[in-house]
């Protein structure tokens, strides 16, 4: 219904679903390249066409104030920020606009998501990938049997509790990321045995671990049984989600679709970005 596509694009479907890797694009990377490659040709730029990019890559709308007032929030002292709100309101694109505040800022900061199948602690077994490569420092050595737990590739893991591997994964962040960021997305989705781990490190003293910026539903924010300073995500005003759709169309909605949108997202971009599609 969007119109026709650029010539080749189901050509490049095919060799995305090929059987024969051979066929396939060789990386992620190559395959995005061929894409804006598609998508980049001067036919298909500065016409209606351009409308189902602009859908799928819909921009940060009507956050301004918040993204402010979390700036100022992570510039003090706080162990803790959680952005706070109802599925859909945009949470996640906030957060990647604050990460690259911090990147930009020069501060070292790691993402988490939590494991789809609720895996306990395989989002710090992803993280401790990251932060320690292939050898571990001298200083961390004595913790080696501990990690292995979560890191088989550092030896034979040795059972000991849940406080010794906390501890060793405290060591590993006050190395590694000394005063920066842990960024936290959905972090009611998190297994139970992660949040353990959240709220011990919320507990420790010393301003050599980094401090956590996370997200999470209303809903469950006050169940998790951590404390910081928490600012609430809201629903989009009417002007500020007509200006979401404004960018995204390419343009003003008539004045009857515009209602019917205002009426039937009630505030959530989500919400109205899938009713526009």
């Amino acid at each position: 219904p969007l119109g026709p596509l650029p010539e080749g694009t189901a050509a490049w479907l095919q060799s995305l679903l090929s059987k024969d890797p051979a066929d396939r694009p060789a990386s992620a990377a190559q395959a995005l390249q061929q894409w804006r490659g598609l998508f980049s040709s001067g036919a298909y730029l500065h016409s209606e066409k351009e409308l189902v990019l602009c859908l799928l890559t819909a921009p940060l709308t009507g956050r301004e104030q918040l993204l402010t007032q979390t700036r100022a929030a992570l510039a003090q002292k706080n162990r803790l920020v959680c952005l706070i709100g109802a599925g859909g309101l945009g949470k996640s694109k906030i957060l990647e606009s604050l990460e690259r505040h911090l990147r930009e800022s020069k501060r070292i900061c790691h993402r988490m998501r939590p494991s789809g199948g609720q895996t306990p602690f395989e989002p710090w077994a992803r993280l401790l990938n990251q932060l320690l490569g292939k050898t571990l420092p001298a200083s961390l050595q004595a913790s080696a049997p501990v990690l292995a737990g979560l890191l088989p590739r550092l030896g034979e893991a040795r059972g000991g509790n849940r406080l010794e591997l906390f501890l060793a994964v405290a060591r590993v962040l006050r190395l590694t990321m000394a005063k920066g960021w842990l960024l936290l997305d959905d972090l009611d989705q998190f297994a139970e045995e992660d949040l353990e781990l959240v709220r011990f490190l919320l507990s420790q003293s010393g301003a050599d671990l980094p401090r956590l910026l996370c997200t999470a539903d209303t809903r469950s924010w006050w169940s998790l049984g951590v404390s910081g300073t928490v600012l609430p995500v809201e629903p989009l005003g009417d002007s500020d989600m007509l200006a979401l759709a404004g960018t995204s169309m390419g343009g003003r909605l008539e004045p009857e679709l515009a209602q019917c949108l205002l009426q039937e997202s009630a505030g959530n971009p989500l919400v109205a970005l899938e009713l526009l599609k």
